[in-house]
């Protein structure tokens, strides 16, 4: 696992074929090309954490052995009462990461490094916070919003991720 910048996050996510929305808007929200047959899916963020946790490990399984997984968290403590940072930055600690959220909120995890990524990725979207799960050939794209909703896009042929609407 090595984590990464803001900076390195989005040069890492227009390497990988995904595209940076830069409008008033949206700013850096990230977008699967207009090009492809991709799907998206959206629905609340799981109200349990045992539905949580199958999502993350239903989205490992289909992308980790693919390559890296950037895990970006864009956005934390809107809902301070929702988190405890202390947790995750002992987690992160624990994956030898020194600096902080705010100095480099992305990690890349291996293929070899499964049960580090779900760990990750589950406890920020748990806190509620703002997260990108991103593969590393553009292939998926996860957003978790503070605003409690998930949405993924993948291209129709990755059924197990597109299947997953019932969270």
């Amino acid at each position: 696992m090595k984590a990464i910048s803001d900076e390195a996050c989005a040069a890492w996510c227009v390497a990988n074929g995904l595209v940076i929305d830069e409008t008033a808007t949206n700013r850096g929200l990230l977008s699967v090309p207009s090009s492809g047959d991709y799907r998206e899916v959206r629905g609340n963020t799981p109200a349990s954490a045992g539905k949580l946790l199958h999502l993350m490990r239903v989205f490992a399984a289909a992308i980790l052995n693919q390559g890296e997984v950037l895990v970006w968290i864009r956005e934390w403590s809107v809902w301070p009462s929702s988190e405890h940072l202390p947790l995750f930055q002992s987690l992160r600690e624990a994956m030898g990461v020194r600096e902080s959220l705010s100095q480099k909120p992305g990690m890349l995890f291996g293929v070899e490094e499964r049960e580090a990524f779900i760990s990750v990725a589950f406890t920020a979207i748990l806190f509620l916070w703002d997260v990108y799960l991103v593969a590393a050939d553009g292939r998926a794209l996860l957003l978790a919003s503070h605003n409690e909703y998930i949405t993924v896009k993948a291209p129709s042929d990755v059924d197990e991720l597109v299947d997953v609407a019932w969270w």
